[in-house]
């Protein structure tokens, strides 16, 4: 039977416009989130007063919420302090009919997504001047934001977290105005869990894709990936899954601006891979640092760019951008379809016309609801029980996902705003600011509209390609599923390069020596009958094997209490339609967020490595050049810093058997290693430790300096300092 189509004005979903909404006359619905949506309205008084703003709701099944209703009120409350020409405004929070609501000033123009899609479209290039001094706008509000101060007098360490293309706004005037502080974080306010799941994935830091603190550098990383994106026209981060794009993150994988960037004058890039550097101590000291560079390229290359090109650009480009909001707000260029729409989102009347036309056997799936009529941004999750998937042909889900060759593409033309240099060189007009290319312009980028789309969330989940579940197993279906058994690759067949004791040398010891050596293969550990395999590459451990049940992932998650074992068992007995892998299955089946998986898989990870470093009994062997498993999840992990906090860890009973073996030794310091105390982040214990030895007196004597309450501490810190060759026992 043919699913029904419903709107969702008729299914009391979504209200008949305009609508008085207290003060305010709802005239037009913008766009709609998973947390809020966004209407245009127009507020009135006496004597004719109107004034035109942005009315943003929360959500009606959120609003009970208090996890969303503080993260609602605290943006409200940051952007009310941001009093900038170059942040939009936020003129009121309220409550109208159980709904908070904010009253925030509109701008007439189009954002630099749509901007994007629009250069698209017509093949042209945004010109590097105009993509750089929108950067300098955004970094210039940035920088106001991270300096703000509380009526204590200390910085509210404002850090906003969610810069995109979709957050930047260009107005007809010329105006560029950044927007959406709603997962924004003040230092003092504590960290929001909600908020530190969300942001768009392919703009996060690495360390916000890692869970780690974050503080304004973290956006100056954010606004790299957009200056990257306005120059190459591309998605900086883009991948068939939202883990993979999450990987890429993580480990800042640049290989698109290489190959689509190669344009892009020399000086100006390495200005973007200085934002864009994996550690947050190597980027610009802060927001006003990157602008002002921008600022001295622009001037270098005597780029003279006002409001005026702004306006010129968004005048070009308005109307059609326009009609393509218009277009996904009715519908026109894809449908979603909602699954088991929440009952209490449907009128009684229609609920009953609805229950007979699908009325079915209980053991079979329900069938499908065909919304239409959805707005421009992220299409809405209506109820955590309600899954939302993309209906896309094959051809555009290929788009989508990447997987589309783009060579054929038409050469690019280069989108040129008027400058205004010295007078050199006439005013542009809109009909001239698209021109072909120079003979001796460099055209090497190709453009394929498909890389900016409005999914940017993981709002809408977007089956892999080729996994389609018709249907959740049953619980007997679920109970004959065999029990999940740990598997290792199979044991090279050649001899190891190396083998040993881990008595005589403990494994943080051999994992130190192949880091140091930057050897790239495999590490067999076992004792009794426990296997682990670490795979290294250049010296770092890139993933971890195990033959113990209770290390698989599942049962980790289980442990953590993220899942429960009757959804583990779901997830199992769906994997093969998510090509065999529980990240994907857990993600497909919502549930868990792609983020969430992605740091429970490092920890889970981190966590087999770190208990291989304490090992201080049985048998290792070392084969050479052999490859990671294809589908490993790579650790990426800092090794120095993962020795040091697995020794950190060390209980008391291994290290006093290593005591007791090497008691009789004398100690001194050593200069045969390369590396220093510092880079295992294990405290100045350690380098205190080191530089207070007193050479050719026995380990034993040595440690009845130290008082009981130290001695498990000084004990870490000689074991580590001992296997790293940082000093040596004789």
């Amino acid at each position: 039977m043919p699913s029904k189509c419903y709107n969702l004005v008729e299914l009391g979903i979504l209200e008949k416009l305009p609508m008085t909404f207290g003060r305010y006359t709802l005239t037009q619905r913008l766009a709609m989130g998973g947390m809020a949506e966004l209407f245009l309205a127009e507020s009135t008084g006496a004597h004719g007063f109107a004034k035109t703003v942005v009315i943003k709701r929360i959500l009606p099944h959120l609003a009970a919420d208090d996890e969303f209703t503080k993260m609602f009120i605290a943006e409200a409350k940051i952007t009310a302090r941001l009093d900038h020409p170059k942040i939009a405004q936020t003129f009121d929070l309220g409550k109208e009919k159980g709904q908070l609501f904010i009253a925030m000033e509109y701008i007439d123009g189009i954002d630099v997504l749509a901007m994007l899609r629009e250069c698209n479209h017509r093949r042209v290039r945004v010109p590097a001047e105009l993509s750089v001094y929108i950067l300098h706008e955004v970094l210039d509000a940035l920088d106001f934001a991270h300096k703000q101060f509380g009526d204590d007098g200390k910085c509210l360490g404002i850090v906003h977290r969610d810069i995109s293309p979709s957050n930047v706004l260009l107005s007809t005037r010329g105006d560029v105005k950044l927007v959406d502080f709603g997962i924004a974080h003040a230092a003092h306010e504590g960290k929001s869990n909600s908020g530190a799941l969300k942001g768009k994935y392919g703009y996060m830091s690495p360390e916000q894709v890692l869970g780690k603190e974050i503080d304004p550098r973290s956006d100056l990383f954010s606004c790299g990936v957009l200056l990257a994106e306005m120059l190459t026209g591309r998605r900086l981060f883009t991948a068939p899954n939202d883990l993979d794009v999450l990987m890429k993150v993580r480990d800042v994988n640049l290989e698109r601006l290489e190959t689509y960037g190669q344009h892009i004058d020399l000086e100006l890039k390495k200005l973007v891979l200085k934002a864009l550097d994996k550690k947050p101590e190597n980027r610009y000291a802060d927001a006003a640092d990157f602008r002002d560079h921008l600022d001295e390229w622009l001037f270098k290359n005597r780029h003279r760019i006002g409001t005026r090109n702004i306006s010129e650009v968004v005048g070009a480009l308005y109307k059609d951008a326009q009609e393509t909001r218009q277009q996904k707000m009715s519908g026109m260029d894809s449908k979603v379809e909602i699954i088991s729409v929440p009952e209490k989102s449907v009128s009684k009347d229609l609920r009953k016309k609805r229950d007979s036309a699908f009325k079915q056997p209980s053991n079979e799936p329900s069938k499908e609801i065909e919304i239409t009529g959805l707005p421009e941004q992220n299409p809405v999750v209506l109820d955590k029980s309600c899954s939302a998937t993309l209906s896309l042909s094959e051809e555009n889900l290929e788009a989508e996902l990447g997987l589309v060759d783009d060579s054929e593409t038409p050469n690019n033309k280069r989108l040129k705003p008027s400058l205004e240099a010295s007078g050199d060189e006439s005013p542009t007009s809109k009909s001239q600011l698209l021109h072909e290319p120079q003979d001796d312009e460099e055209d090497t980028a190709q453009y394929n509209s498909e890389d900016f789309l409005v999914l940017e969330e993981s709002d809408v989940t977007v089956q892999p390609h080729g996994a389609s579940p018709k249907r959740l197993p049953t619980a007997e279906e679920i109970a004959k599923l065999p029990t999940p058994e740990p598997a290792l690759p199979p044991t090279p067949t050649f001899k190891p390069v190396l083998e040993g004791d881990l008595k005589e040398e403990p494994a943080v010891a051999v994992l130190f020596k192949l880091t140091e050596q930057k050897a790239t293969g495999m590490l067999n550990v076992s004792i009794g009958g426990i296997q682990k395999s670490i795979y290294f590459k250049n010296g770092f451990p890139v993933f971890v094997t195990s033959n113990i049940a209770s290390e698989l992932f599942g049962s980790f998650l289980v442990r953590e209490g993220e899942l429960s074992s009757g959804e583990l068992d779901m997830c199992l007995a769906m994997m093969p339609h998510f090509g065999g892998k529980l990240g994907e299955a857990l993600v497909g089946l919502e549930l868990m967020k792609p983020l969430d998986v992605f740091r429970y898989l490092t920890k889970q990870v981190r966590a087999k490595l770190m208990d291989v470093c304490t090992w201080t009994s049985g048998k290792y062997a070392w084969f050479e050049e052999v490859k990671s498993p294809e589908d490993s999840f790579n650790l990426n992990l800092d090794p120095f810093e993962v020795y040091g906090a697995a020794v950190k860890d060390m209980k008391v009973e291994p290290l006093t058997r290593w005591f007791k073996r090497n008691s009789a030794k004398k100690i001194k310091g050593s200069t045969s290693s390369k590396v220093v105390p510092e880079l295992f982040q294990f405290g100045p214990l350690l380098g205190d430790t080191r530089l207070n030895l007193s050479n050719d007196v026995s380990f034993a004597e040595t440690m009845t300096k130290y008082g009981a309450h130290q001695k498990l501490e000084r004990l870490q810190c000689f074991y580590l300092l001992a296997n790293t060759g940082l000093i040596e026992l004789h």
